[in-house]
Parts: C-alpha cells; structure tokens; sequence
C-alpha cells in the first residue's frame, strides 16, 4: 500500500520533544517518523497502510484506526486523528466517452508506449498509425469518493485474458487516468522492424495509414491500481470506427 506523508503541530513548541504516538484500534498503518522541527513544533511522520490487514471496511466511512498524541509527562491524549485505509475500487461515473475525428499519430509502439503493444519482440517495434480518443476515467475508493491524492502518479494496469497484467503507461493523478481507445492500423510491411531500423526512424515523418470501418469492439478492460483490481471496472464500453479518421465511443 502506499503512504501519506502528515504534519503535526504541536503547541507550545517547546512540547515537541515529549510527544509519542500511539495507534489504537485496528493496526491498520505503520507510522515512521521522518524529522522533527524543534523549534516550530512540527514533527512530520508518514502513514502508510499493512497491506496483510487490509484496507478500512467499506462500511466505515469515519475508520477504525486511530493515532493519538501521548504527552509523555502524565501519558495523556493531547490530540488524535483517525486513519483511514482507501484502496482505488472502482471506476467512477459519470463516464467521459468522446467521438469523432482524430488525429493519426504514426507511432513506433511497443509495451512501453501508450497505446502500448504486446508481444513485440525484444529490441523490434511494431509501426502504425494510432488512432485514439483519449478518455478520461475516473476512480473511486471504497467509500464512493474520488481517490486519494497519496496515490498520483501510481502505474494503471489492466488485466487482458490473452497477455495477463499489462501497464498501459499512464499514471493516475487527481483521481483520473487517461486511457487511449481505438485502433492502430499495420504501416505496410514489414511491419516489426528494430528499434533502431532506418524504417523506424523514418516511420514518424511517413505518410499515415488511414483507418479503416470496423466494430462496434468491446473495449472493456480489467483495471488494476497499486495492487487493487477495480470492480466494477471498465464496463459497457465499444467502439467504432470509420475511414479514414473517425473514432467513436459508447459508453453508457
């Protein structure tokens, strides 16, 4: 699980030295310092979720766990916040799908690309012209509630019955990821070139492959963040496409 950096402030500042934290309740987290400003008052620590206990049930909104401030002279609770686990859950509403025409980008793609292709050879890329409305989806945390900015920048996979769990090589930010749907048409053969082929340093510049009619495809994905399958996931969703640069998307 991932962690959330937190500040603590403590008044008068001279206090600072004679506060230890506790965690009651569920041991949902582990808390490490990280520096302590004297000073200031301020003792900064990281959260960060056990990943064998799991996350705060869903039925639990206000949390199980919870970190007090124990002011070492007389062991009293001085102050205490709740601590509460979100997991990415599911894909949230309302949907965001796009139509119309595109812009053909000429790409060198391989598993590392976005739109990423599979099962390219190593040191080869597959040349095509991609073809995408990039649509914007939305996650949410067990609680129904846009996730956690403690999780930017985490990796988005999804789990495809015929490659396994694949990253798409686009990250989460704000609680939204993008995610390229369409269609990358072959350049004319050979199409799997070396990476650092004459033909792949010229497919950029070339002439593009205009797309052709197809579908409605199913386009519906298993999405996995940080280790959480979301559920529901990608559902419902299809798309069209049409000569020689349409791309339009259903999703209910």
């Amino acid at each position: 699980m991932v962690a959330k950096a937190v500040v603590m402030t403590v008044s008068p500042a001279w206090a600072v030295s004679h506060i230890n934290l506790k965690i009651t309740g569920v041991q949902r987290v582990t808390v490490d310092l990280v520096s302590v400003d004297a000073p200031k008052g301020i003792i900064n620590i990281t959260v960060t979720g056990i990943s064998s206990v799991g996350p705060t049930p869903a039925n639990m909104p206000n949390g199980d766990t919870t970190l007090e401030a124990i002011y070492t002279f007389d062991n009293t609770v001085v102050g205490q916040a709740q601590a509460i686990v979100v997991i990415p859950a599911s894909v949230g509403t309302p949907h965001n799908p796009l139509s119309g025409q595109v812009n053909g980008v000429n790409m060198c793609m391989d598993a590392t690309t976005s739109p990423a292709m599979q099962n390219i050879p190593p040191g080869d890329v597959f040349l095509g012209t991609s073809y995408s409305q990039w649509i914007q989806i939305a996650v949410w945390d067990q609680f129904g509630k846009t996730l956690d900015s403690c999780y930017n920048g985490c990796m988005v996979y999804e789990d495809i019955p015929v490659y396994g769990v694949v990253a798409i090589n686009q990250r989460i930010n704000g609680g939204i990821y993008s995610d390229p749907v369409g269609s990358s048409p072959a350049s004319p053969p050979p199409s799997i070139v070396g990476a650092n082929s004459v033909n792949a340093q010229l497919w950029p510049t070339a002439p593009k492959v205009p797309l052709g009619d197809s579908g409605p495809n199913a386009s519906n994905p298993t999405v996995v963040i940080a280790g959480s399958t979301l559920n529901p996931s990608v559902q419902g969703r299809s798309f069209t496409t049409k000569s020689p640069d349409i791309v339009n998307v259903t999703w209910p």
